[in-house]
């Protein structure tokens, strides 16, 4: 899941919400990350990688200069590819 570090709480009761009974899924989030490993080659890797990009879209995230500039370049750039599906973000009101 794509977010603001400052929508935490927001991600972390979104999460389990991305478990369905007998569909293998494994969502992933930057707090996955072990101390010591590079956070941004992490990031990077773990979009090359995803199957569905989940952003969690607030004004946090929309002003988010890594997000924007890393992040959604990266997760457009396979869907205009047609690397994987868009799929709808999870939008929170004024925070």
């Amino acid at each position: 899941m794509s977010y603001c570090h400052k929508d935490d709480y927001w991600m972390q009761a979104l999460m389990p919400l991305l478990k369905f009974p007998g569909v293998r899924v494994k969502p992933w989030n930057d707090k996955e990350i072990r101390p010591g490993v590079r956070w941004d080659k992490e990031i990077k890797d773990a979009l090359a990688k995803m199957d569905v990009f989940i952003p969690l879209i607030s004004v946090h995230f929309a002003v988010s200069h890594y997000i924007g500039t890393v992040e959604c370049r990266i997760a457009k750039k396979r869907h205009d590819h047609d690397e994987y599906p868009r799929k709808p973000g999870a939008f929170l009101g004024a925070t």
